[in-house]
C-alpha cells in the first residue's frame, strides 16, 4: 500500500508535502518530501489532504490564495498563504501574508521610503513605528494629516509592489547566477571563414585536442557565423582552448626585388637587367645584346639620377675579339 500524500503546516505558517507512515491516537507519523529519513509526529489538526489538482476557478485581485514558494533558498518550497493585489492578463501580482511580512516592515522603517509621500501630503514627519506596525505623519496643521490618510492605501500598494519588484529582480539574479555556475564560462570565438579549416584542424584533429583539456565542458561550433562557444569550468581551461583554435593573419610587405642581374652573369638578348620605377608607372631596361654582366652599380630601392648609366656589361662579340686579339699579338711580334 502506498503512503497517503498529506500537507503538514509548519511553524512559519506555510505547508509542506509529506507522507503518512503511521497514525497513532491523536497524532500521525509524517516523513516530509524533503526529508525522508527524518520522521515526526504531528498533530491531526496540522495535517490535510491536498487539494484535487483538477480544480479550478476564477481569481480577482484581494483574493486569498496559496502560493508554492519558500522564505529563502535554504528552505525547501511549501504553499504559502497570499493575496492577490493586480492582475493582468493571465499574471497576477500577490503579496504574501507571511513571507512578505518582514520585508515590507523593513522597507517601512527607511526614511527615504517615505519621502515622496511626505512631500506629497505636506507633513512636518513622516516615520514607521514598528511597535504598533503604523506609518505616523505629523504635522500642526489638519490638512496634512487628512491627505496622509487619503493617500496612506495608495502608498502602501505602492511599496509592496516595489517589494515583489525587488524580490523578483532578486531571485532572477540568483538564477542567473546558479546558471552561470552550473554552466561554467562561455565565451565566445569568431574567426575568419578561411582560417576555420585550420582552426578545426586535419580530421578535426585540432578541436578535439582543445575539448580534451582539463576544465573544458564543451565547445561547439557555428559554422554558418564561423563561432566557437567554448564552455568551460574556468578562465584558465577556456583561455589555454582559445589558444588552441585562434588563428590569425598578419601581412607582411616584402621589398620587390628590381634588379634581376649580378657581376658575371650572362644574359642575352632581351632579357630583363633591371626595372626603374618613375611617376607610379614601370619601366623595364633589357639587354641590348647577348652578353657578360661586368658591374652593377644599383642595387632595389636606391635613387638613380637622370641619364645615370645602370648596368655595366660586355657584349659576346666584343668578348670574343678581344680574346682573339690576346692570342694573335705575341706571334705578330
Amino acid at each position: 500500500m502506498e503512503d497517503l500524500a498529506v500537507e503538514v503546516c509548519g511553524k512559519n505558517g506555510a505547508y509542506y508535502k509529506g507522507y503518512v507512515k503511521n497514525i497513532h491516537q491523536d497524532q500521525v507519523t509524517i516523513a516530509f518530501e524533503h526529508e525522508q529519513n527524518d520522521c515526526r509526529r504531528v498533530p491531526y489538526e496540522e495535517v490535510r489532504v491536498p487539494p484535487a489538482s483538477n480544480q479550478r476557478c476564477d481569481l480577482y485581485v484581494d483574493d486569498e490564495v496559496e502560493v508554492f514558494t519558500r522564505d529563502d533558498d535554504g528552505e525547501p518550497c511549501g504553499w504559502w498563504l497570499a493575496r492577490i493585489v493586480h492582475k493582468k492578463g493571465e499574471f497576477y501580482v500577490i503579496h504574501s501574508t507571511t513571507v512578505g511580512a518582514m520585508h515590507f516592515q523593513i522597507s517601512c522603517k527607511d526614511e527615504m521610503t517615505h519621502r515622496e509621500f511626505k512631500k506629497q501630503c505636506g507633513a512636518s514627519c513622516v516615520y514607521y513605528l514598528d511597535e504598533l506596525a503604523v506609518l505616523v505623519a505629523l504635522s500642526r496643521s489638519e490638512r496634512p494629516v487628512k491627505c496622509a490618510a487619503m493617500l496612506s492605501e495608495i502608498h502602501f500598494r505602492s511599496l509592496r509592489t516595489k517589494m515583489l519588484l525587488q524580490s523578483w529582480m532578486d531571485e532572477t539574479a540568483r538564477q542567473v547566477e546558479t546558471a552561470k555556475k552550473q554552466m561554467g564560462i562561455v565565451e565566445m570565438l569568431t574567426l575568419p571563414d578561411h582560417l576555420m579549416g585550420l582552426a578545426i584542424g586535419a580530421q578535426g584533429a585540432n578541436i578535439q585536442q582543445a575539448r580534451r583539456l582539463a576544465g573544458i565542458i564543451s565547445i561547439e561550433v557555428d559554422e554558418e557565423n564561423c563561432t566557437f562557444h567554448i564552455c568551460g569550468e574556468n578562465e584558465a581551461s577556456v583561455k589555454e582552448a582559445r589558444r588552441l583554435l585562434e588563428f590569425a593573419e598578419e601581412t607582411v610587405y616584402v621589398p620587390r626585388p628590381l634588379v634581376f642581374v649580378e657581376p658575371g652573369q650572362t644574359v642575352k638578348e632581351g632579357e630583363t637587367l633591371v626595372v626603374m620605377e618613375a611617376m607610379k608607372m614601370e619601366h623595364v631596361i633589357r639587354a641590348p645584346k647577348s652578353g657578360v654582366i661586368e658591374k652593377v652599380l644599383y642595387s632595389s630601392g636606391q635613387a638613380v639620377n637622370r641619364h645615370a648609366q645602370l648596368v655595366q656589361f660586355q657584349e659576346q662579340g666584343e668578348e670574343q675579339k678581344s680574346e682573339d686579339d690576346d692570342e694573335e699579338g705575341p706571334e705578330a711580334e
